[in-house]
C-alpha cells in the first residue's frame, strides 16, 4: 500500500494535445456522483443480460452517498461496494475473486458502521454521516489466452485532511500455463520492459508538463508505476504525480 493524496485520475497518451489529455477521472471528487452514476448503468445492465463464458459483471450493488450536506463538502459522490462475478470454471481464479469480495465486504462494514461521533469528527458532522468511505475502480480484460482484472481501491477517513490511501491490486492468469503471473512475468510474456513502461510514463509527463506548465520531478515519478489492462485490452502505467497530487495513466501497449 503506498499513502498518496491525490484524487484524481488522467490518462496522458502523448500523440497530440487532444491525447495528451485524456481525463479518465477516476477519483476526482467533483465527479464521483457521474461516476456512481455509471456504476448503476453498468451494474443493472449486467443484471439483465446473460454472462458470456470468460466474462465479468459487477453485482451486490452496496452503496454508500458519501455528503448528506452539498454545502460545504469536500467530498462528495456515491460509493459503490461491488462483488466482482466471472463466468469461468477455474478454481484459482474463483479463489482469488473470493478473497477480493471479501475485502470489499469488509471495508463497506467499516464505512457502513462508523460515524462521526469521535471529537475531531465534530467539525465535520453537518456534512458526513459516516467517518470511514473507500471508493473502488474495476477493470478487467479476457484475452486469446489470459484474464487479467484490475482493482483500485481509494480509503478514506473523512475526519483526518490528507488520509487518502490508494491500493492496487493486479491479477493476470495464464490460461495455458494456469497459474498468475507477476507483473514481470506479464512484461516478459508481451515482450515489455521495465524501461519501455519508464519510457512511455515519460512521454505521458512531458505531454502534461505542456498543459500545465508544471515542472514535475520525472525520477520520482518512474520510480513507481502499476501496470494493468485497461477495458479495451490496452497495457496501461498507472503512476502519482505528487505536484498535483493526482494518479495519471499512460498508454504503454495498445491493443491492436
Amino acid at each position: 500500500m503506498k499513502q498518496m493524496v491525490g484524487v484524481g485520475q488522467m490518462s496522458v497518451k502523448g500523440d497530440t494535445m487532444k491525447k495528451k489529455i485524456t481525463s479518465i477521472v477516476l477519483f476526482c471528487i467533483g465527479l464521483l456522483m457521474i461516476g456512481g452514476g455509471i456504476f448503476y448503468i453498468v451494474y443493472n445492465t449486467n443484471q439483465k443480460n446473460p454472462l458470456p463464458k470468460n466474462s465479468y459483471k459487477l453485482t451486490d450493488g452496496k452503496s454508500i452517498e458519501v455528503c448528506i450536506n452539498p454545502d460545504g463538502c469536500l467530498n462528495m459522490g456515491t460509493d459503490t461496494y461491488a462483488n466482482i462475478t466471472y463466468n469461468i470454471d477455474n478454481e484459482d481464479i474463483q479463489d482469488t475473486l473470493e478473497k477480493v469480495n471479501k475485502e470489499t465486504e469488509e471495508l463497506y462494514q467499516k464505512a457502513i458502521n462508523s460515524d462521526m461521533s469521535d471529537p475531531e469528527c465534530q467539525a465535520y458532522t453537518s456534512w458526513y454521516e459516516h467517518r470511514y468511505r473507500s471508493n473502488m475502480l474495476y477493470y478487467s480484460y479476457t484475452g486469446d489466452d489470459f484474464v487479467s482484472f484490475f482493482i483500485q481501491r481509494m480509503n478514506q477517513d473523512l475526519c483526518v485532511e490528507g488520509s487518502e490511501e490508494y491500493e492496487y491490486e493486479f491479477y493476470y492468469y495464464d490460461i495455458n500455463k494456469n497459474k498468475f503471473l507477476t507483473e514481470q512475468e506479464v512484461m516478459e510474456k508481451v515482450n515489455i520492459s521495465d524501461e519501455d513502461v519508464k519510457d512511455a510514463i515519460r512521454e505521458s509527463v512531458k505531454g502534461l508538463s505542456e498543459i500545465t506548465g508544471v515542472d514535475y520531478d520525472i525520477n520520482n515519478i518512474i520510480s513507481d508505476y502499476h501496470l494493468y489492462y485497461d477495458s479495451d485490452g490496452n497495457l496501461i502505467a498507472s503512476y502519482y504525480a505528487p505536484e498535483d497530487r493526482a494518479i495519471y495513466t499512460a498508454l504503454v501497449k495498445e491493443n491492436k
